[in-house]
């Protein structure tokens, strides 16, 4: 669950919280933020925010994250991640490592609840236009379910329900 919810973390640094399925299912349309989702979250899997994967494995991920099947799709992926040398550094194993470091800016918001109904899991957060989080503005659900064979769960949809006119604020940090 934790990797889940990291997941979700880097989805709103990147999307900001108009994130919505339907940009998920086109990954050519957001396929840089989509892509940088992708590093993020795969290396809050490994130590000190290092994964290490052949491009395979890459894909594998990929797969399991998004829900994507397409091979033409997860071989793009794995293209920019092989040509990448800011981000991923081919070993003599064959394996990548792979990290992104840098600065980031935060959204004001909450994972105000977590349900779990059989093999669905929603991940329900409030965003903020304030940063003392007493103006709620928006509620976004993420809603996965989990792999038969793998602990990696598959966002299946994000629902969005918007509260009043005023916006999430974000702080560079």
């Amino acid at each position: 669950m934790y990797h889940t919810y990291k997941f979700i973390e880097t989805l709103l640094h990147d999307f900001e919280p108009d994130i919505t399925i339907e940009a998920i299912k086109q990954p050519y349309n957001s396929f840089n933020a989509i892509y940088h989702t992708i590093i993020h979250t795969f290396t809050a899997n490994g130590k000190d925010y290092v994964g290490k994967a052949t491009l395979k494995e890459f894909k594998d991920y990929i797969q399991y994250r998004f829900g994507y099947t397409d091979p033409l799709v997860l071989q793009s992926f794995a293209e920019v991640l092989a040509r990448d040398s800011s981000r991923a550094m081919l070993e003599d194993d064959g394996r990548y490592s792979i990290s992104c470091s840098h600065g980031y800016s935060s959204l004001m918001y909450d994972l105000t609840s977590v349900e779990r109904d059989g093999i669905q899991h929603r991940l329900t957060y409030t965003f903020y236009a304030d940063s003392a989080h007493m103006l709620p503005c928006r509620i976004k659900t993420f809603v996965f379910e989990e792999n038969k064979d793998n602990e990696i769960m598959t966002l299946t949809d994000i629902e969005d329900v918007v509260l009043n006119d005023l916006q999430a604020i974000r702080y560079l940090v």
